[in-house]
């Protein structure tokens, strides 16, 4: 993986390991703890996370098949699947997490080096580059 989307996508393993063996490790106690974001727990953190990962892997189909995938369907939408999941064990928030970066990992090595360069647009924002990390989550 020498193009920068695959020394970006090596980046991103690494972290991504490194959280989902510190979410593996939390207990249930401990994710339903406040975390530093006020009004959310670990737990709503993680599962936020989750569906980031979920949302982005909507804009690399986007950026690879052409057809238009939105990130979310509304922000409506984002919040609720942020607050329905907050509540879980800590062993389900840990597997989401692992299931939606996987999934995440998995597309990205789909998109081809053309459409890393194809404009898409998260929730937030103007159009920009599949590859920029201006999708805002």
């Amino acid at each position: 993986m020498d193009s920068e989307p695959g020394r970006l996508q090596n980046r991103i393993d690494q972290a991504t390991r490194r959280l989902t063996a510190t979410a593996a490790g939390l207990t249930d106690s401990q994710a339903r703890e406040p975390s530093l974001l006020p009004g959310w727990t670990r737990g709503h953190v993680l599962t936020h996370i989750a569906r980031n990962a979920d949302g982005l892997r909507n804009l690399l189909i986007w950026a690879r098949t052409g057809v238009v995938t939105p990130q979310y369907p509304d922000p409506e939408a984002r919040e609720a699947g942020i607050a329905a999941g907050a509540g879980r064990p800590a062993g389900a928030l840990a597997e989401d997490l692992e299931r939606s970066a996987g999934a995440f990992a998995a597309e990205a090595r789909r998109v081809p080096a053309s459409a890393w360069d194809v404009p898409v647009h998260g929730i937030n924002g103007p159009d920009h580059p599949a590859g920029s990390p201006c999708s805002g989550g």
